[in-house]
C-alpha cells in the first residue's frame, strides 16, 4: 500500500476529531435513570452550540431513538434541537437503535434502518453512514443491507481480525456487494476528554498518531472524541486551537463522520488511478484477537432470545403479510372502508380503513420490539431491572401483533366462500358443517399438523364438558373440498371456562397452498360409531381415523393423504413410535433417543443427551470452572410414557431429573459438592406424513453458575457445518478457531444461528431447527460431529475481571441474580434427518418455526375460493423473508433472498393480476420495472442476493 498522497491536504496529516457519545439506552442503569443523564447531556450540548460557534459538530451515536427519549421530557427545546440537526451540527441516524446484529433477524435490521431513517428525515437529515461502533461482531450480509439503503460506508471495531493491516477497508458481502469500512483499531473512544494541558494533550495525540498513521491509506486519521455516555467537551474548540499551534506536520480539525468518509473516498478514488487496491474483508467478522467479541451473550438470559424470536415470527410471518393480503381484498370489495366481517357494523363506511390502522399499529409494534434489540438489551448483559422492563415491551409487541393477525385472518375468512356441496356425501343434514380455514405463512403446498379451537356454540353435535363422559352420536367427520375424510383427533381445551369451553381439533392439514389458506369442514357423519369424550387424559380426548369405504375403523401406516400413523411400543428399554419415514426409540435407561431414517437406512443414536458444566463467567462470556465436573445425562432411569396415540400425532413423554451442583465455590474454581435435582420433561412428537421429530422440553432449573446444553451425535465425519444466518446459509468449520495467547479473549467453537444448523456429508445429514435458541456449537470427534444446542447459561454477574476466557472486564462488576434463570423454562427444537445436502431439509426447518394457524368460520358466500395461494415463489431456494404493505401504503412489498451459492432464476406468482411490479431498494425506492399487467413475473437472483419487489394493483372502481 502506497504512502498517503498529500495532494489535497497541503502536506499535513489531518487529525479529524469526531465528537460523539455512545449512548447505551439501558445497561448498568435502567432506561429512566439513563434518560435523565441523556436530558442533561443534550441540554448541555444545545447550550454549547448556542454559545460557541467553533464547536462545530456532535454525533448522537448513529441512532434516532435518543431524540424521542429527550423530546418526551424536553418538548420545549424541540425547535432549537431541530435547527441544529438541519444545519448538520447535530448528526442523527441512520439507525433507530444500535442493535446486536447476530441475535435479531435480518428483517429486524431492515426495519431498524427503515424506522431510523424515516424518523431522522422527519427531524431533519439522516446521517448516511453505517455506524456500527460497538456491535459484538458483524454479520456477513451487513454490507448488502447497508447498500440497500444507499449507504456505502460503515464504521466498525469489534470482530476485525489481527491480520488486517489498514484502517480503510473494502467490506464485502456474500453476494459480492461491498461498502467502504473505516476500522477503529482502538475503538470508538480513542480521544475522549482531551486534556487542556498542552503537554498531556500532545502526548495523547502522539500515541494515537503512532497507532493509526502506519495503518492509514489516506492522510485522515479518526480521533473519536467520546465514549460510553460521554458528555460534550465545552472547551474543545479552545483545546484544538492550542494543540494546532504546536503541530507542524499535522492539523487537528473538528469535523463530522460524513465529511471524513467523503474525504477518505476522494483520496481512495485518487489513489485508484495509480493502481492502489484496498484491503478486502469478507464474510462475518467474529475475531477476538484485539477486541472482546463477547460471544456468551448468545446464551445469556435465553428467555429474551426466545421471546424476541417469537415476536419476529409473529410480525414478519403473520401480522404483516396477512394484514397486507386482507387490506388488498377489503379495498377491492369496499374501497375506502373496512369489511363488515371485522367491523360488523351497518356504518362500516364511516370507519377508518383497516389497512391504515393495521399499518400504524404494526409500526408501533416494531418500535417496541426494536427497543428490545439494542445490543445491551437483547444480549441480556444489563442489570436485572432492565430485562424486567423488556418483558412489557415484548408483551405490547405480541398484543398488537396477535390482534392484527386475528383481525386480518377474520377479514380474509369473510371473503372466502365457505359453502360446501354436502348433498353427495353421507353426512347428517341436521348438523351444520363448521368450516375450518387453515392458513400457511410459508412456501407450499405444505402438509403439517394444526389445531383449531371450535366454540361449543358452533359445534353442533360436538359437546364438551370437563370431567364427564359423554356419548354423542353421530360423531363428526372432517372433510376437504373434495369430500375426502381427514384423520383428526379431538383435544381438550385447557384455557376455556367450562360453560364456554372450546373443543380443540388437531389434524394434519394436507396441501395448504403457499402463503395462503385451505378450507376443511367438520360435519356430522351418519355412519360413524359413537364418539366417547373423556377427561382422564390431559391431551387427547378422542380420535377419529379414516374408515376406507365407510366400514369399521381401520388403522394403517401413512401411505396417502388420508392415512393415519402407526405406533410400535416395545419393551421397557426401547419404547418407540414410528411413521413411514422415521422410527423413534427411547432408551429407558438413559432417556436418550435414536432415530432411524428409513429413506437413508441410517440410524442416529444417543440423541437429546443433556450435558451440564460449570460456568464461572458473567453475562458476556462463558468461562469454564477449572476443576468443575461435567454432568452428562439424567440422574436415574426416566419415566417413559406414551402421552398421545392419535391418528395424526404420536407423542412420547420422557420424565427425569438432572442432578446438578447447586453452584460454584467462593473461589470460583470448582463446582459445589451439594447437588439439587432439576426436573426435566421431554415430549417427542411425530406426525402423519412428516419427516421430523419435534421436541418440547420443560425444565425447572434450581442450579446456579452453569451451562446446560443438549447434544445430538450425528455419526457423520464432517469438518464443517451449515447454519442459517441473515439472508444466507454459512459454512462454519468444526472446532475452535486457530489463535495465539496474545488474543484478548479465548476464541470459542460456538456460533450464533437463526433457524437451523446442519451436519451432513452430501448424501445425508441431520438438521436441528430451533425456536429462539441461537447459541450452537458443532463438536468434532472420532465418532463424527456432534451438534450442541445451548438451552441455558446461568450466571450471577454483569461482568467480572477474573475470567479464564477473557482478559479484563466488559462492564461494571454488578450482581445480577435474575441472570441465574432459576425456575421453569421451556424449549422447542426439531430433529430433521434428510437425504442429500442441507437444502433438502431447509423447508422443513422453516415450517417447524412457522406453524400453521386455523380458525373456525361460519357458512357464507364469498368471492375467494376455498383454497388459495396469495403468493407463490419458485424455486424453493428463493426464500421469502417479508411480505408487507409498502411504507407509503401503496401495494405489496415482497422480499426474498437466494439461499444458494449459485445464481438462480425464479418466478413470483400473485393471486391476482397487478398493474406494475418493480424492483426496489430495501428502502422501498424504485430501481426498475420488472413486470406489468399480469399475475406473474420472472427474476434473476445472484448468489446470496437479497431482492425486494413492489407490486402495485389497479385501484378498484369507486376508489
Amino acid at each position: 500500500m502506497k504512502q498517503p498522497d498529500t495532494h489535497s491536504t497541503n502536506g499535513k496529516l489531518k487529525l479529524v476529531v469526531l465528537s460523539h457519545t455512545h449512548w447505551d439506552r439501558e445497561w448498568y442503569l435502567p432506561f429512566q435513570e439513563f434518560r435523565l443523564k441523556l436530558v442533561r447531556l443534550i441540554d448541555e450540548l444545545l447550550d454549547i452550540l448556542r454559545q460557541d460557534p467553533d464547536y462545530r459538530y456532535f454525533m448522537l451515536d448513529g441512532q434516532t431513538i435518543v431524540l424521542e427519549d429527550y423530546l418526551e421530557v424536553r418538548p420545549e427545546r424541540r425547535a432549537e434541537l431541530l435547527a441544529h440537526i438541519a444545519s448538520e451540527r447535530v448528526l442523527i441516524g441512520p439507525w433507530y437503535v444500535l442493535p446486536d446484529e447476530f441475535l435479531v433477524s435480518g428483517e429486524s435490521l431492515i426495519r431498524n434502518l427503515l424506522t431510523g431513517l424515516r424518523l431522522a428525515s422527519e427531524y431533519g437529515k439522516p446521517m448516511k453512514v453505517g455506524y456500527l461502533p460497538d456491535q459484538f461482531g458483524h454479520i456477513a450480509q451487513m454490507p448488502q443491507i447497508l447498500g440497500g439503503f444507499g449507504i456505502d460506508s460503515a464504521v466498525i471495531w469489534r470482530g476485525v481480525g489481527d491480520s488486517v493491516r489498514h484502517t480503510e477497508l473494502l467490506w464485502q458481502a456474500p453476494d459480492g456487494s461491498s461498502v467502504l469500512a473505516l476500522y477503529l483499531p482502538s475503538g470508538y473512544f480513542n480521544a475522549p476528554d482531551l486534556p487542556l494541558n498542552e503537554e498531556e494533550l500532545l502526548a495523547r495525540i502522539d500515541s494515537q498518531r503512532r497507532l493509526l498513521e502506519p495503518r492509514a491509506t489516506t492522510p485522515y486519521l479518526a480521533l473519536m472524541n467520546g465514549a460510553d455516555h460521554a458528555f460534550p467537551q465545552a472547551a474543545l474548540s479552545k483545546i484544538l486551537a492550542t494543540a494546532n499551534t504546536s503541530l507542524d506536520d499535522a492539523q487537528l480539525m473538528h469535523a463530522n463522520l460524513p465529511w471524513l468518509i467523503d474525504r477518505i473516498k476522494r483520496e481512495i478514488d485518487h489513489d485508484r488511478q495509480y493502481g492502489t487496491v484496498l484491503e478486502t474483508l469478507s464474510g462475518e467478522l467474529r475475531s477476538c484477537a484485539t477486541a472482546h467479541l463477547l460471544p456468551g451473550v448468545a446464551s445469556t438470559r435465553m428467555w429474551i432470545k426466545q421471546q424476541n424470536a417469537a415476536c419476529e415470527t409473529l410480525l414478519e410471518k403473520w401480522a404483516e403479510p396477512f394484514s397486507a393480503f386482507a387490506s388488498l381484498e377489503a379495498e377491492q370489495l369496499h374501497p375506502g372502508v373496512c369489511s363488515t366481517a371485522v367491523c360488523r357494523r351497518p356504518d362500516a363506511a364511516t370507519q377508518p380503513r383497516n389497512a391504515e390502522r393495521w399499518r400504524a399499529a404494526l409500526r408501533l409494534a416494531w418500535k417496541y420490539l426494536l427497543q428490545n434489540q439494542a445490543h445491551d438489551s437483547i444480549c441480556g448483559c444489563s442489570v436485572d431491572q432492565v430485562h424486567e422492563e423488556m418483558r412489557t415491551r415484548f408483551d405490547w409487541c405480541r398484543q398488537i401483533g396477535e390482534a392484527v393477525t386475528r383481525e386480518a385472518l377474520l377479514e380474509l375468512t369473510a371473503h372466502i366462500d365457505t359453502r360446501m356441496d354436502l348433498g353427495r356425501l353421507d353426512v347428517d343434514p341436521a348438523v351444520e358443517p363448521t368450516p375450518v380455514v387453515v392458513f400457511n405463512p410459508t412456501e407450499g403446498p405444505r402438509s403439517d399438523y394444526v389445531t383449531v379451537a371450535l366454540p361449543v356454540a358452533r359445534c353442533g353435535a360436538l359437546i364438551h364438558r370437563c370431567g364427564a363422559l359423554i356419548h354423542q352420536s353421530p360423531s363428526p367427520t372432517l372433510l376437504d373440498s373434495q369430500g375426502t375424510p381427514q384423520a383428526y383427533e379431538l383435544l381438550q381445551g385447557s384455557d376455556a371456562e367450562p360453560d364456554s369451553a372450546a373443543l380443540c381439533v388437531g389434524f394434519v392439514a394436507r396441501n395448504v397452498p403457499a402463503h395462503g389458506y385451505k378450507t376443511f369442514w367438520l360435519t356430522g357423519d351418519r355412519a360413524t360409531p359413537n364418539l366417547v369424550l373423556g377427561a382422564k387424559s390431559r391431551s387427547v380426548e378422542a380420535s377419529a381415523s379414516v374408515r376406507p369405504g365407510g366400514g369399521p375403523e381401520h388403522r394403517r401406516p401413512f401411505a396417502s393423504e388420508t392415512d393415519v400413523a402407526t405406533v410400535q411400543v416395545g419393551t421397557r428399554s426401547d419404547l418407540g413410535i414410528e411413521n413411514d419415514f422415521l422410527r423413534v426409540l427411547v432408551d429407558a435407561r438413559t432417556g436418550t433417543l435414536s432415530i432411524l431414517d428409513k429413506e437413508a437406512s441410517r440410524e442416529y443414536r444417543g440423541l437429546n443427551l443433556f450435558v451440564d458444566e460449570g460456568d464461572a463467567g458473567d453475562e458476556y462470556n462463558f468461562s469454564p470452572v477449572p476443576n468443575g465436573r461435567i454432568v452428562s445425562g439424567l440422574a436415574r432411569e426416566p419415566r417413559v410414557t406414551t402421552l398421545n396415540f392419535g391418528p395424526c400425532r404420536h407423542t412420547l413423554r420422557v420424565e427425569g431429573v438432572i442432578d446438578l451442583p447447586t453452584g460454584i465455590t467462593e473461589d470460583r474454581r470448582t463446582r459445589s459438592a451439594d447437588t439439587v435435582g432439576s426436573k426435566v420433561v421431554t415430549d417427542l412428537s411425530i406426525y402423519a406424513g412428516l419427516k421430523r421429530v419435534d421436541v418440547h422440553v420443560e425444565l425447572d432449573n434450581q442450579a446456579q453458575d452453569h451451562r446446560l446444553r443438549v447434544l445430538f451425535p450425528t455419526g457423520i465425519a464432517a469438518d464443517a457445518s451449515q447454519a442459517e444466518s441473515h439472508y444466507a446459509v454459512l459454512r462454519r468449520p468444526v472446532g475452535v478457531p486457530a489463535h495465539d495467547p496474545s488474543y484478548v479473549e479465548h476464541p470459542v467453537g460456538s456460533f450464533p444461528q437463526k433457524t437451523f444448523v446442519d451436519v451432513g456429508d452430501g448424501s445425508r445429514g441431520l438438521m436441528v431447527a430451533n425456536r429462539g435458541l441461537p447459541d450452537c456449537e458443532v463438536l468434532g470427534g472420532a465418532d463424527g460431529a456432534t451438534i450442541a444446542l445451548t438451552l441455558l447459561r446461568c450466571v450471577g454477574w454483569l461482568s467480572r475481571s477474573d475470567l479464564i476466557s477473557r482478559r479484563g472486564d466488559a462492564g461494571p462488576a454488578i450482581r445480577t441474580p435474575a441472570a441465574q434463570c432459576l425456575g421453569k423454562h421451556s424449549f422447542d427444537f426439531s430433529l430433521i434427518p434428510h437425504l442429500g445436502p442441507w437444502e433438502e431439509a431447509q423447508s422443513a426447518a422453516h415450517r417447524f418455526v412457522q406453524p400453521l394457524r386455523a380458525i373456525a368460520a361460519d357458512i357464507h358466500t364469498g368471492h375467494l375460493p376455498d383454497s388459495l395461494s396469495f403468493l407463490n415463489v419458485d424455486p424453493k431456494r428463493l426464500v421469502v423473508s417479508a411480505v408487507k404493505t409498502h411504507e407509503e401504503g401503496r401495494g405489496l412489498v415482497v422480499r426474498l433472498y437466494n439461499a444458494d451459492v449459485q445464481p438462480t432464476s425464479g418466478r413470483i406468482e400473485l393471486f391476482r393480476p397487478f398493474a406494475k411490479a418493480s424492483l426496489v431498494t430495501l428502502e422501498e425506492k424504485q430501481i426498475e420495472e420488472v413486470g406489468e399487467a399480469s399475475g406473474v413475473f420472472h427474476l434473476e437472483a445472484g448468489a446470496a442476493q437479497i431482492l425486494t419487489f413492489h407490486v402495485e394493483f389497479d385501484p378498484p372502481v369507486g376508489g
